[in-house]
């Protein structure tokens, strides 16, 4: 049995409001590398924000290039800011240190039971990744004057993942979200 929107709703924020203490304990923000910002128009304020989270391994200059026809169809007073994942020493390729918002254990294709897929994020590198998230959030709500029901959060495979958690514990209403071949972490 579903339960009706407005009950749904209001279990939902109670669990992200208590999110930051109990899925996110020990972590601190990611440091993030520089993003990749586009619009508004200097001196004109901004209306919205996407932040758009790259995939595993990758960088946000392909992602910025691609998503061009859509920023061109949005309003130009739009913020746009492609975030750039740190590097991090991955167990699948021997610790060696790639663009990424979390570890990732095997090479295999993620799916439903797999290590990657059912990781408890003992490491705190997911956790760490959406505090940061969330911490640009809150520097648009304070440089930008947006409020979060202002900020959509995007991402495709492993930075939708990160975009899923990232809004799903967010203390405040977001805009919405954008998942592109990712999964729901099991956090």
């Amino acid at each position: 049995r579903s339960l009706p929107v407005p009950k749904l709703h209001c279990l939902v924020r109670a669990m992200a409001a208590t999110a930051s203490e109990f899925l996110l304990p020990s972590a601190r923000p990611a440091k993030l590398g520089k993003p990749i910002t586009f619009g508004p128009p200097a001196g004109e304020p901004a209306k919205a924000a996407i932040l758009w989270l790259h995939g595993f391994g990758d960088q946000p200059d392909g992602w910025a290039q691609l998503l061009r026809p859509l920023r061109n169809a949005a309003s130009p007073s739009w913020k746009w800011l492609h975030l750039r994942a740190p590097r991090l020493a991955q167990p699948c390729y021997k610790n060696t240190a790639l663009p990424a918002w979390g570890q990732f254990f095997s090479t295999q294709c993620l799916h439903a039971g797999a290590k990657d897929h059912e990781d408890p994020d003992e490491s705190g590198k997911y956790a760490a990744s959406v505090l940061a998230v969330h911490a640009e959030i809150a520097r648009l709500e304070r440089e930008h004057n947006l409020t979060s029901q202002q900020v959509v959060v995007a991402g495709f495979s492993q930075g939708a993942a990160v975009a899923l958690e990232s809004v799903l514990t967010h203390p405040q209403r977001l805009a919405g979200c954008v998942a592109l071949s990712g999964w729901l972490p099991r956090r």
